[in-house]
């Protein structure tokens, strides 16, 4: 059979609109996978536009947020400084305070140990003044008893008269006694009884003195013992408000320490939040990129749509000829029928 047989050139033909129609078909169908891909593209380049501008508004928020934070850890740290100067300060008086009070309790301590010996002394001087008073009030006593037995002997001799011999007649003589010697008994007896009451004057007045000292130093061991109470208290308090205040040192410290990690961490985060929004600018910058791919993959695929609608057309047109060199090979191929 001939290649220009008319049955084969008409099954050729055929073919030829089959394979025609067979390849628009599939062309379609890859269009509309294409169109479907591309879709997926565009939705996925919106979401992910979408995303990024959240996650870019989301690192302005938070580098925003760090610096605030940052500002009110700055604001923590300066107090907490202040905090610290003012507990070291505090610390300092506290310790100047408590030195201050021992140094008065040893002085007052000193002194409490000197009115002792004040006080010792002053009784032994009393002691002895008690005595000597005593002793002067005795003596006197015996002076003034001798000074009354030296008068009454002076008032008795007044009276008596004593044998002095006989006159010429042979009559006794009386006369007067010498009272010399009993005026110089109760001379001298007064003498005593004077310079008694002058010793027991003295004696009094030193035993005066003596009482005086001794209440003198049991006054100021009152006024010790009272002060050394007191500057024990003052030594108690001075040392409970030195600890409280290195507690309150040791906190400040501490929170100088949190305050200055915090400030790190505040550095830390402003970094982070810069890096987010590095990372954001990026991700918008690729968005865009995928966004313009998407648009050009559009174009792309309208310019496609384009060319398949005419290669369409252009197949129709084809078959449409195919069909009509068939009909006319067809045509050609039937013999002709003659009447008779």
């Amino acid at each position: 059979m001939s290649a220009l047989d008319p049955q084969v050139l008409i099954h050729t033909i055929n073919e030829l609109g089959i394979h025609l129609n067979d390849w628009v078909y599939r062309l379609r169908d890859s269009l509309l996978e294409i169109e479907s891909c591309q879709r997926c593209a565009e939705e996925v380049a919106s979401r992910t536009q979408h995303n990024v501008d959240l996650a870019w508004n989301q690192a302005q928020d938070d580098i925003i947020l760090a610096k605030n934070q940052k500002r009110v850890v700055e604001e923590t740290h300066a107090r907490a400084d202040n905090a610290v100067s003012d507990a070291h300060e505090l610390y300092n008086r506290s310790r100047a305070k408590q030195q201050y009070a021992k140094k008065r309790l040893d002085y007052w301590t000193g002194e409490l140990t000197k009115a002792r010996d004040w006080l010792n002394t002053a009784l032994a001087r009393e002691n002895l003044a008690q005595g000597q008073f005593l002793s002067a009030e005795q003596k006197l006593s015996i002076a003034l008893s001798e000074l009354h037995a030296a008068k009454d002997e002076l008032a008795s001799a007044c009276h008596r008269k004593e044998y002095a011999g006989q006159d010429s007649q042979g009559n006794s003589i009386y006369r007067s006694v010498d009272l010399g010697r009993y005026k110089i008994a109760v001379e001298s007896a007064q003498t005593d009884v004077d310079h008694c009451k002058a010793q027991l004057e003295y004696a009094r007045h030193e035993l005066r003195a003596a009482i005086a000292d001794r209440k003198a130093a049991e006054a100021r061991i009152t006024v010790c013992e009272k002060s050394v109470s007191r500057c024990h208290e003052a030594v108690s308090s001075a040392g409970k408000a030195v600890e409280y205040a290195h507690n309150a040192l040791v906190m400040a410290e501490r929170g100088l320490e949190e305050a200055n990690r915090g400030l790190e961490r505040a550095d830390q985060g402003i970094r982070y939040a810069q890096e987010e929004i590095d990372i954001a600018e990026e991700m918008k910058q690729d968005a865009r990129q995928a966004t313009q791919r998407s648009s050009d993959g559009r174009l792309k695929f309208n310019a496609a749509l384009e060319y398949v609608e005419n290669a369409q057309l252009y197949v129709v047109e084809g078959c449409r000829v195919l069909e009509e060199r068939t009909w006319h090979l067809r045509k050609f191929d039937t013999p002709t029928t003659i009447n008779p």
